[in-house]
């Protein structure tokens, strides 16, 4: 029964890394296989030689090499998650434990026979927490999207708790049994406090996170909002400008013809044609002044970069400023990004199309790449420099878009990035 009881405890390990911290199963028949192997390796120790003490710790060394085996995360997440999800289960074992001790205690029955029934509850427990996370599409995203060091954190306090928990159990073997559990129930209460703040904590630090890249958002859509209309109102005067002085020009024009001074008339229409010209409405035009303002901004500063539009959208369509502006700057400024990382003499080009169908809005966007993308590990990915405060950008434009019900998309082939996005019933 004890060898049984320590093999659920490992069941309850792999059940809480899977369910809780949902980390990603390999596909790899060959990783399945070497995991099976392992598998029976440890099986076999745990039964066939449960008094061999060397054995006892090459069963623990085979059964993690059993975790980092099916698991296809990065090695370094690999072992802290399987440590977080080793401790971290403390925080539904050890009351489920201390509850049963309590009621066993009140009966005057012997609950150190109970062992494996405590493990099954806790096994049930998870499988419990684990459905509860898989209906949730928001807790699970939260979860995968976790970075790496929060599980440490983590793993750091339980690891903590369990020895301090240990330590208390061995100095209360003294006392009546009713006594260790009135300590016990108070230690539990105390470490399941310090669990829950960890969470609480890597919650708010998340929070913390994107409202800070949406703050940056947010200045970004001020920035070219201010920059629009600073832009529509020089262009308004100019054009009026231009307007006063015609009658002004016409005249001048008018002179130099009477006078067959032809040479004069010539350098003057060219000197009205160059300020003419410097009065240009935008070359962008999508039909909806903001977007205009977002392309431009980003293109006016890559003149090597040929831009296409197809299409145009209603200037009164029914999404709000800031998602449209994190929509279009994030696959503007990656499309960029990439023309920018193609080898000098490349052909730069990007190229947007725009549609309305019914009332759904579809978006396409393609540049050229210098290499093939994967495009299954877009999100959270930066070339950026400055990894921690980048990256955001392929999160942030799927959460504009969920607000609509909408759906993205990213292709990649013979060299060309493909990003479509598609708003539903705006």
């Amino acid at each position: 029964m004890e060898q049984l009881n320590y093999l659920l405890g490992y069941v309850g390990v792999f059940l809480w890394a899977f369910g809780i911290c949902q980390v990603k199963v390999t596909k790899d028949k060959k990783r399945w296989l070497l995991s099976g192997i392992l598998g029976i390796g440890a099986i076999s120790m745990i039964f066939l030689y449960p008094k061999i003490y060397a054995l006892y710790w090459l069963a623990l060394l085979l059964i993690f090499l059993l975790f980092m085996c099916l698991v296809s995360e990065n090695w370094k997440r690999k072992c802290v998650i399987y440590l977080f999800s080793m401790f971290y289960i403390d925080i539904i074992v050890n009351p489920i434990r201390t509850i049963i001790i309590a009621t066993e205690v009140l009966k005057n029955e012997n609950w150190q026979d109970k062992n494996v029934i405590w493990s099954i509850i806790e096994i049930l427990c998870i499988l419990v927490a684990s459905y509860f996370i898989s209906k949730h599409e928001k807790i699970k995203k939260w979860i995968k999207e976790l970075p790496t060091g929060y599980y440490f954190v983590g793993f750091l306090c339980s690891f903590i708790s369990t020895g301090i928990f240990s330590y208390l159990e061995i100095q209360m073997e003294e006392y009546y049994i009713k006594e260790q559990v009135i300590v016990n129930i108070l230690v539990i209460f105390a470490t399941e406090m310090l669990y829950i703040l960890c969470i609480a904590a890597a919650v708010i630090a998340t929070f913390c996170k994107h409202y800070k890249e949406e703050n940056l958002l947010k200045d970004e859509y001020s920035r070219l909002s201010k920059q629009h209309y600073e832009t529509l109102l020089k262009n308004t005067q100019e054009i009026r400008s231009l307007r006063h002085d015609m009658q002004s020009h016409i005249n001048a024009m008018s002179y130099f013809s009477k006078e067959k001074n032809w040479e004069k008339l010539q350098e003057y229409i060219k000197e009205v044609q160059g300020n003419a010209e410097k009065v240009r409405p935008y070359t962008i035009n999508v039909n909806h002044g903001f977007i205009n303002a977002i392309l431009e901004d980003s293109l006016s500063k890559e003149p090597e970069i040929a831009f296409s539009c197809d299409g145009k959208i209603p200037a009164d369509i029914q999404v709000d400023d800031f998602d449209l502006c994190t929509i279009f700057s994030n696959l503007i400024r990656n499309a960029v990004e990439a023309c920018n990382r193609l080898p000098k003499g490349a052909k730069k080009w990007i190229h947007l199309d725009l549609y309305m169908l019914q009332d759904n809005l579809y978006i396409r966007m393609e540049n050229p790449v210098m290499s093939e993308v994967n495009v299954q590990k877009l999100e959270g990915n930066t070339s950026k420099e400055d990894k921690k405060n980048h990256g955001f950008g392929i999160y942030n434009l799927k959460n504009a878009v969920e607000k609509y019900q909408g759906e993205v998309s990213f292709d990649c082939e013979d060299q060309k990035f493909i990003a479509e996005i598609v708003l539903w019933n705006v």
